[in-house]
């Protein structure tokens, strides 16, 4: 039996692999006249005819599945937290604006794919907070900087990063992540001791 994966989850060589898996599956497979499904091997006497070269035209003819760019938060810390995401938007008439999503809860050596769009810029934006304290007398582990975004107390998507307060939002400093220039994918891993 052939898995079913999503096609996000396939590389390109794995996708070829997966469609041959499925094509040579339904080959084996064949009606018989009382229309039965029957294994070709158990099917004595009935000439079927076979184009090796048809199956290499088919194949090369599906479609592969496309590059999944992402932008993923790594919990490697020893307890649960929750992540936000700051970037800039895309250009509408000439002008981009900035925007910034959370909550995202990542539980103690879990992932999570924040943005799933083409990382199309060098600098994106994060905050995190441990959602335990590491003793008694400690404050909750928090990741941040200076860069201000706007963000809520509960699961956001605000676009613009000015008058957070006046526009009932609470404005908290992101720190900033240099992902390189041509990055396609990038994994930040939050550790106890900071990013």
């Amino acid at each position: 039996m052939i898995p079913r994966l999503h096609e996000n989850e396939l590389s390109p060589s794995v996708g070829i692999w997966y469609h041959a898996q499925a094509f040579f599956g339904l080959l084996r497979k064949v009606r018989t006249s009382d229309n039965r499904l029957a294994d070709m091997k158990s099917l004595s006497g009935q000439k079927l005819i076979f184009f090796p070269w048809l199956i290499v035209v088919a194949l090369l003819a599906l479609p592969l599945p496309k590059a999944q760019a992402a932008l993923v938060y790594c919990n490697r810390t020893q307890q649960p937290i929750e992540a936000a995401l700051g970037y800039r938007g895309p250009m509408v008439e000439g002008v981009s604006s900035w925007t910034s999503e959370g909550w995202w809860r990542i539980e103690s050596g879990q992932c999570s794919r924040v943005y799933g769009q083409q990382l199309k810029q060098r600098f994106y934006f994060y905050y995190a907070i441990a959602k335990t304290t590491q003793g008694p007398d400690k404050q909750p582990f928090v990741w941040s900087g200076k860069f201000r975004f706007c963000t809520d107390i509960k699961a956001f998507r605000i676009e613009g990063d000015e008058d957070c307060e006046g526009r009932g939002y609470l404005a908290r400093g992101f720190q900033q992540l240099d992902i390189g220039v041509n990055a396609h994918d990038y994994t930040l891993d939050f550790r106890d001791s900071g990013s």
